[in-house]
Formats: structure tokens, sequence, C-alpha cells
């Protein structure tokens, strides 16, 4: 079960500390970054504002959060409510990351697939948690279905799969150098894809049962199978 942090926040200028607390309930972690080139551009969706930070210059900005706005309202009514009020985006030459309430978008990157992946770890692995060390197929290969699914297109996985036996529900420790792309998270999306299609279910419809099972709790394998 995910619980309530607290964090105390310390800022030194000239002579001066200032301090404040920031409190949350169920999120996994906190993230903080400290930037001083960046600026944020707003937009609100679904009574959530959006803040992303750029730097001045950076041409992909107003374009990233367009993609930003679209594919949290597209979640947020499709999954199941996003549980704050206030996303943060961070745009630049920095490693693509996600945490509760915010996440990072390296611009080097197709923007568009980089930004909807980690705004869907909002829900896959900020609000449904896993073990990102022993079964990160959970958070990873769920975000990216529900990339695909957004996008209403399986290339990305189609040109990442590298069949080769693999099991994606093993440690990272137990991948060969090079195989964590194909294996956590394009494989999973075109397992799913397979048997979802066979069957003829929708995956999105599938997703957001998935979603409001497990809200804010935690899921492994032996749990996923018997579903």
């Amino acid at each position: 079960m995910l619980r309530s942090k607290d964090l105390l926040l310390y800022q030194k200028r000239s002579d001066r500390i200032r301090c404040g607390e920031l409190k949350a309930e169920q999120v996994k972690e906190f993230m903080l970054s400290f930037t001083r080139d960046l600026t944020p551009i707003r937009q609100s969706v679904d009574d959530i504002e959006i803040k992303l930070w750029a730097g001045e210059q950076n041409p992909q900005k107003e374009k990233a959060l367009e993609i930003a706005a679209e594919a949290l309202h597209y979640f947020n009514q499709n999954l199941g409510p996003y549980p704050h009020k206030q996303l943060d985006v961070i745009l630049g030459d920095r490693l693509s990351m996600e945490y509760p309430g915010i996440v990072t978008a390296y611009t080097s990157e197709d923007v568009k697939h980089v930004l909807v992946h980690e705004i869907a770890h909002q829900w896959f692995y900020g609000m449904v948690n896993n073990d990102a060390f022993h079964e990160g197929w959970l958070d990873e290969g769920m975000a990216e279905l529900a990339v695909s699914l957004f996008l209403q297109d399986y290339q990305f996985s189609e040109n990442l799969y590298k069949p080769n036996g693999v099991y994606s529900n093993l440690p990272l420790t137990e991948f060969q150098e090079g195989e964590i792309p194909s294996v956590l998270y394009a494989q999973p999306v075109l397992k799913f894809k397979e048997l979802l299609e066979s069957h003829g279910y929708n995956g999105m419809e599938f997703l957001r049962a998935y979603f409001s099972t497990y809200k804010y709790k935690q899921v492994d394998t032996k749990e996923f199978v018997s579903l």
C-alpha cells in the first residue's frame, strides 16, 4: 500500500534561509529539481494545470505542451482520474523519467512518444504499483501499451522488438546488454495486442479495468495472471 510522504525544503538566499513543507497523499516518492535557465509555460486541462519547463529558445516547447495536454486528457478520461492538481513537465537535455506529478523528456528523442509514455506512467507506476527491479514489465509494458492505444499505432514496439525467447518478468540483472528495451517495453505490448485482438477485447477497456482493480495496490506477475 502506498503511503503519504512529507518533505521539508530549505532554500538559502543571501543570509536568509527559507523553509517550507510539501505534503502529498498516496505517492511513492518525491522528485525535486533545481534549475536556473528554465521558465514555465502553462495550460489547463480537466481542471489540472500543466506547467512545462523549458529554455527560452527551445523550439519544441509549445508543441510539447500541446502533446502533454492531449495525453493527460486522454488518460484522465479513459483510464481514470489523474490524482494531482498539477503536472510538471521538464523538457530539455536530461534523461526521460517519470515521478508522481512530474515527468522529464529528453528533446533529442521522439518528443511525442517520450512525453506520452512518461505521462502514462502516472497511472502505471504512480498509482498501480509494482517492483520495478524484479518485474519492470508491469510498469514499462503497461505504460507502453497505453501509448500504443493513444497513438493507435504499434510501430514503436514492432521496431523495437527482437524475438529472443527471453521472459519479461525477470529481475533486471538477468537481462543481457541491450535486451531490456525489447523485453520490458516492446514484448509485453505485442503479446497483449495479440491476446486482446484474438479475443475481440478493447485494449483501453482492459487497461481501465486493470487500473480500477489495482489502483493504489501492488501487483506482481502471479497476481496479474490471476486476473
